[in-house]
């Protein structure tokens, strides 16, 4: 009996090595890496690997000098159990870089810092998956002269990289590359990942092959999964930009043609952003118009890039101020340029929940204003106005107080300093504006930056104890229109404990008692 017990014992070792071998075996890869994108999976892709794996891929390049770069596309492991272990050499005692396991529909990158990387595959005896698949060449070192060009997109998958991929770009880069397919074709290109200056980098896709094409899409900040575009013609255009400060891996994408009855892949096709986000204003030559943020009030959408060309006459400039402004602070930007382009120098970048904003002047007839948003938290966004601006035309009151009088032409007034810096703390203002007999005074609040602790009130001023109409605080999305009952009115601004805020900014006229009800259109407001 102990016999049998015995050589059933060394069976079953003999059985276990010889599984492990055959496995070891076959999972055991010596992979050369070339210039041209190539690929491994694990065992039985897509299908589900089986148990008992301990699988090794070595991917070398051959001249010691190169580096190695791959992408995992697709990840799907037990996640207790099965692991893919990637390494910076050729060895199992290489650096580890990451071990991963689960369910990943994200990109991983990994790039050697010499000319070799080693992946390991080891699964248990229970729950197998689908596996992964992954894509390896030798990295790129790209100088300027890869900066852009003109490319033909074949039915054969080819890749565009940012300069110098996967190493840092430089800085102050504009690279175009324009994509043309044959007539009747469509163009589909998938960035498998991107890593750029939230802030400040960017790439923009466009829906055709000239400078007025309309955007599909525009990239900033980091994405390791796919992201899928499409054009609508057989022409498309990739613009990349960076600025003169941080400096970021970039981007790495695949494009093709194909024809529109065969637009199917494996990523998610990405819808073109909000076609309201794009427009052409002309600044009023006398008042103020205005624009906001998708949805004001209300909060902005994800994913926008927004860009408003604002343009006065030839030989004037624009002015732009803001009443209101709510972003997420480190990834959702408002950018004003000093001309059109989107490389004009730029006047400002703002975020977060300002409590002082300050007006912006243009050199040239023109102002660009651009509005990102990110994936994740949105906000009610801004309200801004813009004008003809003339320096030498009469400044608005910008006084502590003072005696105004109201006429059939809308004046403005607002507190010390405003825009450009904040009214003191300890302040009280008194405005009295009057108008002539038969009329009264309205008055458009346009914009109310306000301390928690401070007011603004608004009076009828017309009897000898004046009666409160409205009192505000804090900071308002809303503009305010107040007809008073007479032809007096009080304005009062109290600071009791400020901490540096911007305070108000308001327009006056007066208008006749006998005048119909107005539909609610907003008079022309002088600058």
């Amino acid at each position: 009996m102990k016999l049998i017990s015995a050589l059933l014992c060394c069976f079953g070792i003999f059985l276990s090595r010889a599984f492990a071998e055959e496995h070891s075996e076959e999972c055991e890869f010596i992979l050369i890496a070339n210039t041209s994108t190539q690929q491994f999976s694990s065992p039985n892709y897509p299908l589900n690997y089986g148990n008992h794996l301990n699988c090794v891929w070595i991917i070398q390049a051959e001249n010691p000098n190169d580096k190695v770069e791959m992408i995992f596309t697709t990840i799907d492991t037990e996640p207790c159990c099965d692991f893919i272990r990637i390494r910076d050499g050729e060895s199992s005692a290489s650096p580890l870089l990451m071990p991963i396991s689960g369910n990943s529909t994200r990109t991983n990158y990994f790039a050697s810092t010499n000319n070799a990387l080693h992946v390991s595959f080891s699964s248990d005896d229970s729950i197998t998956g689908a596996g992964f698949f992954v894509q390896y060449r030798i990295a790129p070192v790209q100088g300027p002269e890869n900066c852009g060009g003109n490319l033909t997109a074949t039915t054969s998958l080819q890749d565009v990289t940012s300069p110098r991929w996967p190493l840092s770009y430089k800085e102050n880069n504009f690279c175009l590359w324009t994509i043309t397919a044959p007539e009747g074709h469509l163009i589909l290109i998938t960035f498998t990942s991107y890593t750029l200056e939230t802030c400040c980098d960017s790439v923009v896709l466009r829906d055709g092959s000239d400078d007025n094409s309309r955007t599909i899409a525009y990239l900033r900040g980091r994405n390791g999964g796919f992201e899928t575009y499409r054009s609508t013609g057989n022409s498309l255009q990739i613009r990349f930009r960076s600025d003169g400060s941080e400096n970021f891996p970039g981007f790495w994408a695949f494009y093709s043609s194909v024809s529109p009855s065969n637009t199917t892949d494996n990523g998610t096709v990405v819808e073109p952003i909000n076609p309201e986000c794009e427009a052409e204003l002309e600044a009023p030559t006398s008042g103020h118009a205005n624009f906001s943020s998708p949805g004001y009030p209300k909060k902005h959408p994800n994913d926008l890039h927004c860009v408003w060309i604002i343009r006065a006459a030839e030989g004037e400039r624009v002015r732009i101020w803001f009443s209101y402004i709510k972003l997420e602070k480190c990834c959702d930007w408002i950018k004003i340029r000093d001309g059109e382009s989107f490389d004009s120098e730029k006047l400002a970048v703002i975020s977060g929940n300002p409590h002082v904003f300050h007006a912006y002047v243009s050199t040239s007839n023109t102002i660009r204003v651009e509005f990102d948003s990110d994936e994740t938290v949105t906000s009610t966004g801004f309200f801004a106005y813009y004008e003809t601006y003339n320096p030498t035309a009469e400044l608005e009151t910008s006084t502590c107080g003072g005696k105004l009088t109201a006429t059939a032409t809308p004046q403005l007034f607002s507190s010390p300093n405003f825009p450009n810096g904040t009214y003191s703390s300890g302040t009280v203002c008194t405005w009295t504006i009057k108008s002539q007999f038969g009329t009264r005074v309205r008055l458009n609040i346009l914009a109310i930056i306000l301390s928690s602790f401070d007011t603004l009130t608004v009076y009828n001023g017309d009897s000898k104890i004046p009666s409160r109409v409205v009192s505000f605080t804090n900071k308002h999305r809303y503009k305010y229109r107040i007809t008073l009952a007479g032809r007096t009115a009080i304005v009062q601004l109290l600071s009791r404990r400020s901490f540096g805020h911007a305070g108000f900014r308001a327009s006056y006229h007066a208008i006749d008692v006998k005048a119909e009800e107005e539909t609610g259109a907003e008079e022309a407001i002088p600058k």
